[in-house]
């Protein structure tokens, strides 16, 4: 979690552009993991410094971890080894009972898409060109 927070400025400034962008998630997190309320930063009964020691000790459970790492987040090493010995586990049961059935797929990561899916950032109904045609609107004119 520390990590992806020091990925973006640092400091005070670093802390309002996150909040900015996941106030809510960071609100709801204070709240549970340490009964505290972002208001207080305002009022001030809780530094910046100690906000940000408390963000950057949040578990990979937390709001703000999935804001941040998505469905990455609640997998740590042991998740991934356990993953793995399932899929061992699997294939050996497979070799020893002759190959026979259908060959045992390895459990779906999180961050990993299928090969036949198609990597998308977001969601909508448009296609391609409309998304496009789109953004084309916000690019800046060229002065002639």
């Amino acid at each position: 979690m520390a990590e992806a927070l020091r990925a973006g400025a640092g400091g005070i400034a670093g802390l309002h552009a996150l909040i900015a962008e996941h106030g809510e998630a960071i609100e709801w997190d204070l709240s549970h993991y340490h009964h505290r309320k972002l208001g207080d930063l305002f009022n001030g009964s809780l530094t910046w410094r100690e906000l940000r020691s408390y963000l950057s000790h949040m578990p990979r459970e937390s709001a703000l971890a999935r804001a941040l790492l998505g469905d990455d987040s609640p997998w740590g090493l042991n998740e991934q080894l356990l993953a793995l010995a399932i899929d061992v586990l699997r294939q050996g049961n497979y070799q020893r009972g002759g190959g026979k059935g259908q060959k045992p797929k390895p459990l779906q990561r999180p961050g990993v898409r299928k090969k036949d899916q198609p990597l998308r950032h977001g969601r909508t109904t448009r296609t391609p060109d409309e998304v496009v045609t789109y953004l084309d609107r916000f690019r800046p004119q060229q002065s002639a």
